[in-house]
């Protein structure tokens, strides 16, 4: 009777001492509460991975998108883009987006470096990649202008909006002069937008002397906006784009934005691929629409990936499952 006493001593000291050690050593570490902090726990290793083996053979990013200093002033930061009512106004499109963004973040996380929520800026993550965009197809057009339409997967009464823009690979003098973009919505379908934007807001007079594109320069941009109607059936508004001529004249087309109600998994790989990279960084900045999503989400939207991926679409896909594993 004594022994059974002795073990059972034993056993509960053994079980008091475990406790205490699970308390002092796991208790003490502060377990992470944003999806931000979580990512943050494991860096990527430093040893090469196939994904940065093709990430190497990947071409450098088209030349940067440059203007007159009328057309670069700087606009005060946001946490992100908020919607704002539409009216008769142009948009005028700011074409001056930065790229460095979303590389910085993915080199902090390969290196365990945490960085701040306000590092992410959603505009130059949809910039950063090498889209598949083609230039124009018409000799006498210096810019081809691609349009897409989606219903935003975290809302089915918002739809996405995708503007690209691809500068000709020979443009006169070198560069197409001048280039402004501006967007109108259809009060009658579209009640409310906004660009999916982090450090910047659209400004009627960000953009007024237009910007430089260089040789096969390209620009990318997400809006949103919110529906009258849950079905709009037709066009949402349009986009004008605009640039000078050698002769001082002044080149325009004008294409209309229509809305076919279609999902985002039947968009292009260009779409969904920028589509995916705003919903990671909605989802680290603890945005609502971000609180909808999950890391296969972003994989699905991205979907199959070629083997010669300029775009980094492979990369994301591993940086996004190793965050979806540490979850």
């Amino acid at each position: 009777m004594s022994g059974r006493r002795v073990r059972i001593t034993t056993g509960l000291i053994a079980g008091a001492g475990a406790l205490l050690f699970a308390f002092l050593v796991l208790g003490s570490r502060d377990e992470p509460r944003t999806f931000s902090e979580v990512i943050m726990m494991e860096p990527f290793v430093s040893r090469p991975s196939a994904t940065e083996s093709v990430a190497a053979r990947v071409p450098e990013p088209p030349p940067s998108i440059s203007g007159p200093a009328e057309a670069r002033r700087t606009e005060p930061s946001a946490p992100r883009g908020t919607f704002a009512p539409v009216e008769d106004a142009a948009i005028a499109v700011a074409l001056d987006t930065g790229r460095d963004s979303y590389r910085t973040w993915v080199e902090g996380v390969r290196a365990g470096r945490p960085l701040p929520v306000e590092s992410i800026k959603l505009e130059e993550w949809i910039q950063a990649p090498v889209y598949d965009d083609l230039p124009p197809t018409r000799s006498e057009e210096a810019l081809a202008i691609h349009l897409e339409v989606a219903v935003a997967p975290w809302n089915p009464t918002h739809r996405l909006i995708r503007v690209g823009i691809k500068a000709e690979p020979e443009p006169a003098g070198g560069r197409i002069r001048r280039v402004r973009a501006e967007l109108r919505f259809d009060s009658a379908q579209v009640r409310m937008h906004r660009r999916l934007a982090s450090g910047r807001s659209e400004d009627p007079e960000a953009s007024v002397g237009g910007v430089d594109f260089g040789p096969e320069a390209a620009f990318t941009a997400l809006y949103e906006v919110s529906l009258r109607m849950v079905e709009s059936g037709g066009p949402l508004g349009s986009l004008t784009v605009s640039h000078e001529r050698a002769d001082g004249s002044r080149w325009e087309r004008r294409h209309d934005l229509q809305d076919d109600g279609a999902a985002l998994l039947a968009a292009t790989e260009d779409f969904r691929f920028s589509a995916a990279l705003a919903g990671l960084g909605l989802m680290l900045q603890g945005a609502p629409e971000g609180a909808l999503l999950r890391p296969d989400d972003l994989v699905r939207w991205v979907g199959r990936v070629d083997e010669y991926d300029a775009a980094g679409r492979m990369e994301f896909i591993a940086l996004v499952t190793k965050l979806r594993l540490r979850r």
